[in-house]
């Protein structure tokens, strides 16, 4: 009789350790105690989609500005035909918003490119995230040296800033209220 097989075969796709932690370019590794996010490529995608409803939104506000100083111009010529016509005004304006907006979001997501390969010799930004338990030692000492300064002066304020009491006009304390008798 044969014994029945109780060998464990091997896992085809076994689980391995994760990969120790990679230092940064320049050497150095990561500073434990340091608060903060690394930021290390920038999505070309979304660059270009926000560069270009924000230069959408500059153009808008370019053909409100454009429109307005239209009128203004229009209102104030005492001779209308002595200008351009308003068919050329608009095609002008048309050609330059998309001219901006195009040329915008091209310059946007050319710059977003060139950070990825900056950021990939230098290790990108470094950015220091504030903690939302409360304020810093610095800001501490600073809010504190300020309530000191402001306290001074106001005492300093109202030693020296008294209203001057006029000539032949005696003040009595009446109750908490100053009244004047003549």
């Amino acid at each position: 009789m044969m014994a029945p097989e109780t060998a464990v075969q091997a896992d085809p796709f076994p689980v391995q350790d994760p990969a120790p932690p990679l230092a940064s370019p320049s050497g150095a590794t990561p500073h434990p105690s340091r608060p903060g996010r690394q930021l290390t490529q920038v999505d070309l995608w979304s660059v270009a989609a926000t560069s270009a409803l924000v230069c959408l939104a500059l153009g808008v506000c370019l053909a409100v500005a454009a429109s307005l100083t239209w009128v203004v111009i229009d209102f104030l010529n005492p001779k209308p035909e002595a200008g351009p016509s308003p068919v050329w005004g608009l095609t002008f304006l048309t050609v330059t918003l998309m001219v901006e907006v195009l040329l915008g979001t091209a310059l946007a997501t050319a710059a977003a490119y060139f950070y990825n390969l900056a950021s990939r010799c230098t290790g990108g930004v470094h950015l220091k995230v504030r903690d939302t338990e409360g304020p810093s030692a610095v800001e501490v000492r600073t809010l504190r040296e300020y309530r000191r300064l402001r306290t001074t002066l106001h005492r300093y304020a109202a030693a020296r800033l008294r209203p001057a009491t006029p000539v032949g006009v005696q003040v009595r304390q009446v109750a908490g209220v100053q009244g004047a008798e003549h």
